[in-house]
């Protein structure tokens, strides 16, 4: 027998134990981190798979102006289809177009179109889009702004909006995003007073479709006016708002439409602070700029 097997074995230093035990620590982190991260990675791709779906055959179905199969790509919860149109706009919603089919029309895109780019946010139970076509012949880019939820497997959408922005230095633009800009302001900065009324004066009633999630990703949809407004008071009434801002507001502006995103910093004593994002679209009315749709929520 080797003498080596008789003698007693040293005792690993304690500093050694700690190291190896840190490592191990380490490494579990990293392999959970790269398995959470790639799974993240993974979603993140099947998510742009299915909106590049959608997003084709949004094209392809506007294309053949048919109310019906334009109201079939509309949620079934709330919804609305907002386009500029001569000197004013269109809006209607999923209901309205299964009753009267002949509103497509007014949604007809030419064959052709391409999309050039998006961008895609991923908020809770919704995907907000916002994407480039390239029209047909010499015509300019357009921009599609959406705000999508799965229902029963498909995506559909809540909001969506198809406009030609007139871009930064357009004088009409310019006052148009100044006004946006002006009503999100005011709606936020009511929040700490517990005054919803600059937001509750501005909506549209019809069509209107508002779509909120919270951190658990639950959706609450709202088809009419009323009942967004009283699910704000019902929130602002569970703890005082210590502060609202909205920051990098974006707005792409075409006449009687505009189309803004822009980012929430909210604080609310029962929640704590929540950090969401905002899309909104509005039509020109003769009683000024209403809000048709709203969509916000916490990042996931």
């Amino acid at each position: 027998m080797n003498d080596s097997t008789l003698r007693p074995r040293k005792a690993t230093p304690l500093w050694i134990a700690c190291l190896v035990a840190m490592l191990c620590a380490a490494l579990s982190t990293t392999m959970f981190v790269g398995a959470t991260a790639a799974r993240a990675d993974d979603k993140a791709d099947a998510v742009a798979a299915t909106v590049d779906k959608a997003l084709a055959d949004t094209l392809s179905t506007l294309a053949t102006a048919d109310g019906k199969k334009i109201a079939e790509m509309l949620s079934i919860q709330a919804s609305e289809i907002l386009m500029p149109k001569g000197d004013g706009f269109v809006a209607v919603n999923a209901a309205k177009l299964q009753k009267t089919p002949k509103l497509g029309e007014d949604f007809k895109l030419p064959a052709g179109v391409k999309v050039k780019d998006h961008e895609i946010l991923s908020v809770g139970g919704l995907i907000t889009v916002r994407a480039t076509l390239t029209m047909p012949g010499d015509a300019p880019d357009k921009i599609l702004s959406g705000v999508l939820t799965d229902e029963a497997g498909k995506l559909k959408y809540m909001m969506l909006s198809i406009s030609q922005p007139k871009g930064d230095k357009d004088p009409e633009a310019i006052k148009t995003t100044a006004a946006i800009k002006d009503i999100l302001g005011a709606w936020a900065a009511g929040f700490p007073k517990g005054d919803v009324s600059p937001l509750e004066e501005k909506l549209n009633e019809d069509p209107f479709s508002a779509a909120v999630t919270g951190p658990d990703g639950q959706l609450f949809a709202f088809a009419y006016p009323d009942y967004f407004i009283g699910m704000i008071n019902s929130f602002l009434a569970m703890g005082t708002a210590d502060y609202s801002v909205l920051e990098g507001v974006q707005v792409d502006a075409d006449g009687a439409v505009a189309t803004a995103r822009a980012n929430w910093n909210l604080s609310i004593t029962a929640f704590g602070q929540v950090k969401g994002k905002v899309v909104a679209h509005f039509c020109k009315t003769a009683k000024g700029w209403r809000l048709v749709g709203m969509a916000g929520g916490v990042p996931t």
